[in-house]
């Protein structure tokens, strides 16, 4: 099974094989890591994944045997890759901004109703399909460079084309890389990522695991473009009411799970709040039982509202003060609206994670501490006064303030396409 394992994975799974099993839980502290966490999750990750490998192999092998045809497309010099609507917000400012230049590429796509190619149509696109039907066309692909949000490459199902000459990776979120499965960036040869923090992040799991240096380009976040303009086309009705947004991340750790119902029933005994539940796209995947349960419980609240629209812009717009635990969301907030975060401490499950590698505490754990009004469990019953009290404070944003976090704010797909050219223009020249 480990004919595909590196060498560096060889190493890490032979020390490994050593290791006591430990549960692997970040608190939202500072200076959490462990070592000890890293060479086991290592094991697990490489046991997992070069599993997979070796099935996705046999299922190739079959297909070839039975004759499966693989359909060719004559590719531009640029191919994007999108997995799925999720991402859009992330490629259209870019491929527009590519479109504005006449720069020619060719766009795949794995949802059928796809936004990108409705918004952009005289653009070169392509339906590939899911599964191991795109996995197939994606592993044969030719083209000088492949583009994509998709992290895990040549570690899950899709594996490094021969006929592809450099692959790129765009992280997807204003908390870059940090949250991706081990192994998740190790393989392509650049990375285009959020900020410096990021960039050192990458930088130190080069060293640990002895790979060879990626092209790491700092550009910002591209989808904050797009809802900056987005933002300015909503009718949001402005009232004096005090408008709560609860936006958790997902998970037996996320702030619906754990305490879903006594913060809602605390925010709720004032009448005069509107309460907007914003559950992670995740949340609504895979624990509806759980959220079924608070609609239910909470069903003869008036002033009580879900919003399960895929991106959340008008309930942030709409919103005096957000209400969460560590989701990637409150980036997102602050960044567009300086409006004020209320951030209940959970516990970040870094198993399976590659910072877990890294013996250090996520950069955004540091951010949510300076940026964020922290809150405890057993303060819950009395958040009604907290959410007061920060409501009359006067929120501004310079874009000084979160610049190391934040740059490139509001010409990120710019930066994304000079730097796209950029790297085209060195494969061009024989360069990797």
């Amino acid at each position: 099974m480990f004919f595909y394992i590196g060498s560096h994975m060889l190493n890490v799974f032979f020390f490994t094989a050593i290791v006591f099993l430990t549960p692997a839980q970040a608190y939202l502290d500072p200076g959490t890591g462990s070592m000890l966490l890293s060479t086991l999750i290592a094991l697990i990750a490489t046991l997992i994944y070069s599993t997979k490998s070796f099935i996705f192999k046999i299922k190739s092998f079959i297909a070839r045997l039975f004759g499966k045809k693989i359909k060719k497309i004559q590719s531009n010099d640029i191919v994007f890759y999108n997995e799925g609507e999720q991402y859009f917000t992330t490629f259209y400012p870019v491929l527009k901004e590519l479109v504005a230049r006449g720069i020619k590429f060719t766009y795949l796509y794995s949802e059928e109703n796809d936004s990108v190619v409705k918004q952009l149509q005289d653009i070169d696109a392509h339906y590939i399909g899911t599964g191991n039907k795109a996995f197939f066309f994606l592993n044969t692909l030719e083209a000088k460079m492949c583009v994509m949000t998709t992290p895990s490459l040549d570690v899950l199902q899709i594996k490094r084309s021969k006929g592809v000459k450099h692959y790129c990776h765009i992280a997807h979120s204003t908390g870059g890389c940090i949250g991706y499965e081990v192994f998740g960036t190790d393989y392509f040869d650049s990375v285009l990522i959020p900020n410096k923090y990021d960039k050192e992040f990458i930088e130190k799991l080069e060293v640990k695991r002895n790979l060879s240096q990626k092209n790491i380009r700092i550009i910002g976040t591209p989808y904050l473009d797009y809802f900056l303009e987005e933002i300015q086309t909503l009718n949001v009705i402005k009232t004096d009411r005090i408008s709560v947004l609860i936006a958790p991340t997902w998970g037996d750790n996320g702030l619906l799970s754990k305490y879903g119902s006594a913060l809602l029933g605390a925010l709720l005994s004032n009448e005069d709040y509107d309460v907007i539940v914003r559950p992670h796209p995740q949340s609504i995947r895979y624990e509806q039982e759980m959220i079924n349960g608070l609609k239910d419980r909470f069903k003869e609240n008036k002033n009580l509202r879900w919003d399960e629209s895929n991106d959340g812009l008008f309930s942030m717009s709409k919103a005096s003060i957000m209400i969460s635990d560590f989701s990637g969301i409150i980036l997102d907030f602050i960044f567009l609206f300086s409006k004020p975060v209320i951030s209940i401490p959970g516990v970040i499950d870094l198993r399976g994670k590659d910072y877990i590698s890294i013996d250090d505490t996520p950069w955004y754990i540091d951010f949510y501490y300076k940026n964020t009004t922290i809150f405890q469990e057993d303060e819950i019953l009395n958040i009604n006064r907290t959410v007061e009290k920060l409501i009359t404070k006067k929120y501004t944003n310079t874009g000084e303030k979160y610049e190391k976090y934040n740059p490139y704010f509001g010409t990120a797909s710019v930066r994304v396409t000079d730097c796209i050219e950029d790297i085209l223009n060195h494969i061009k020249n024989g360069e990797r």
